[in-house]
């Protein structure tokens, strides 16, 4: 469903201004048959972040994904990645779905500090990284003990692996399997 194709909602609009203020911003509802937007500081074409909602999505689409034959929670995450070698390929994928991989928030290679200041300066994306440069990253993280650990890197991982385990870009899996 495109932009423009969704409804925009006043009472939305209404309810999302009084909680959030001034700024820019956009909210969504959506439900079978209806999406309503409100915005306000922001065009059709703008990129928005949207944070750790990516993870509850990533997580639909790897039960579909199980669902569907493609995966197991059991498969380790070289299965359908190439880090051969790496001690994050042996990380399953139920492990990475639980924040219980023993990887970091982010790998120690991201240099978070200089990209958080190119993002509020330059509005640059913070994990604007290529699927080559995150493996390579990965490659060079040490993993932990399996413990409870939120990690972002994690679920980078586990998206990008389900995505090679459709076959389809996560975008278009996203399209087809839950927004569509």
């Amino acid at each position: 469903m495109s932009f423009e194709e969704t409804v925009r909602d006043d009472a939305l609009h209404r309810w999302a201004a009084d909680a959030l203020g001034g700024g820019s911003w956009a909210v969504a509802t959506i439900e079978p048959g209806a999406t309503r937007v409100a915005v306000q500081g922001i065009d059709p074409g703008d990129d928005l972040e949207i944070g750790s909602i990516s993870k509850g999505l990533t997580a639909l689409l790897l039960t579909d994904a199980v669902e569907r034959g493609e995966m197991l929670l059991t498969d380790r995450l070289d299965t359908f990645l190439p880090l051969d070698g790496s001690p994050a390929g042996l990380v399953t994928l139920d492990a990475l779905s639980r924040h219980r991989s023993g990887l970091p928030s982010l790998p120690a290679q991201a240099h978070m500090g200089r990209r958080t200041a190119s993002w509020l300066l330059l509005a640059t994306n913070p994990y604007g990284d290529t699927l080559a440069e995150l493996l390579e990253q990965t490659r060079a993280t040490k993993v932990g003990r399996p413990r409870p650990v939120y990690s972002n890197l994690g679920f980078q991982l586990l998206g990008h692996a389900v995505a090679a385990a459709a076959g389809r870009p996560y975008r278009d899996l996203l399209a087809e399997r839950l927004l569509g």
